[in-house]
């Protein structure tokens, strides 16, 4: 079933880190250009947005995007092939190429093997 996702509300991020699925935090960044160099790969992610029957898959990294406030604003999960959103109380996944994830692991600062996904997304 097709979702709208607001990837938007990530536009006004003050600070982004980068953690495991179990929360273990890998990096972090409040640099404007590094927070806009994300939003810019992940805006274009507009289509395309679903939940499968059997429910969002849960990936091993996570991109966590907070406010001014210091409260959280959502996350996106990376894997090679997918990514997924949980913004304003809402969980959906698409799919999308493996630069994806890479450049947002770049961007942060997170090194990655040959794959571009640190053998672990």
């Amino acid at each position: 079933m097709p979702v709208d996702v607001e990837l938007g509300v990530f536009a006004s991020a003050v600070e982004v880190t980068l953690t495991t699925n179990l929360n273990l935090k890998l990096a972090s960044s409040e640099d404007r250009q590094v927070i806009a160099g994300i939003f810019e790969v992940l805006e274009p992610l507009k289509s395309g947005w679903g939940v499968p029957w059997e429910g969002v898959a849960v990936t091993d990294l996570r991109l966590n995007f907070f406010g001014p406030d210091g409260k959280p604003l959502g996350n996106v999960g990376l894997s090679p092939t997918l990514v997924t959103a949980h913004t304003l109380g809402g969980f959906a996944q698409r799919e999308v190429s493996p630069d994806v994830a890479q450049r947002c692991l770049q961007l942060i600062g997170y090194e990655t093997s040959d794959s571009g996904t640190g053998g672990s997304v």
